[in-house]
């Protein structure tokens, strides 16, 4: 992965924030295949993320940690003032996958891969990769508004390494 003139590198991408709830996304016979986490990010500033792999599980709710975030399929356009901010999406039906992507994000560009056109974007709170729906130059240090299609968890980050109060079955 060639990244330019970055601050982060893809590898150490993320935002802290606070489990709210989960809910279960696909499910068949009785299985649960998928999940939506709502996490806060700051106060008030609450979205919700698709789990497809199903990182987290119900002993995390009420904790604080650090996640991976991806913003898929992103309507990217650059801003001239230096905003950092979350807010609701002002078109939420344009390129929205249901119950994900409710929110637009204003940040900094840190860093970009050039191989998958992805930006690592501060947004106040952390940082997040995003994927543009459009593959266009941006620059390292614009400032852009990102409104995803959907928030995709892509890792975890668990500070304390503690996993027996995490719900997860050996």
């Amino acid at each position: 992965m060639s990244i330019k003139k970055s601050v982060k590198t893809m590898d150490n991408v993320s935002v802290k924030g606070k489990v709210i709830k989960i809910e279960p996304g696909a499910q068949h016979e009785g299985r649960t295949y998928t999940q939506y986490v709502f996490f806060e990010l700051a106060p008030g500033k609450i979205i919700d993320i698709f789990d497809l792999n199903m990182l987290l599980h119900p002993g995390w709710v009420g904790k604080d940690v650090s996640l991976t975030l991806l913003m898929f399929l992103s309507k990217v356009e650059s801003i001239t003032d230096e905003i950092y901010d979350i807010s609701p999406n002002p078109n939420p039906d344009e390129h929205r996958i249901p119950t994900s992507g409710g929110h637009c994000f204003s940040g900094r560009i840190n860093a970009i891969d050039d191989n998958h056109k992805e930006l690592v974007v501060d947004i106040g709170v952390g940082d997040v990769m995003v994927d543009p729906l459009m593959k266009w130059p941006f620059s390292i240090g614009e400032f852009v508004r990102v409104c995803p299609s959907k928030v995709d968890l892509m890792d975890v980050i668990d500070h304390d390494r503690d996993h027996k109060n995490c719900g997860r079955v050996a």
